[in-house]
């Protein structure tokens, strides 16, 4: 699930939801150490993964663990992301192993991420 925003600041995100945080950057942000002058963050982004909880290879089972999560927090993402003008994704990785398809992800739950706000977004690995 990823948020982005000129204004994103990732601690009150990352305090409320129950993931990993991704690379969480605040516009103007060092995006690297590497270089000098280090490049730095276009806009703000913080990202969450479900790839260290323990589920199954199944899209649909990473959605409605997803799902379920944001359900239960709806109203306070809502006043983060109304606050700092906060768009919001989910993006679902597609692959070769079964259940791992974006096209393969059972209506019902899309119906329900569409009605929650949360877009659906295919990229590959």
């Amino acid at each position: 699930m990823l948020f982005r925003s000129d204004d994103l600041d990732p601690p009150p995100l990352i305090s409320l939801i129950p993931l990993t945080p991704v690379r969480p950057k605040r516009k103007g942000d060092p995006t690297s150490k590497r270089w000098q002058p280090p490049p730095v963050a276009k806009t703000g982004y913080c990202g969450f993964t479900t790839r260290d909880r323990d589920l199954p290879r199944d899209g649909d089972a990473h959605l409605e663990f997803l799902l379920d999560m944001v359900e239960q927090r709806i109203d306070a993402i809502r006043q983060i992301m109304l606050a700092q003008s906060l768009d919001w994704h989910a993006v679902f990785f597609k692959g070769d192993a079964e259940g791992q398809s974006f096209t393969d992800l059972s209506p019902g739950l899309v119906d329900r991420a569409t009605r929650l706000g949360l877009s659906l977004r295919a990229s590959e690995y």
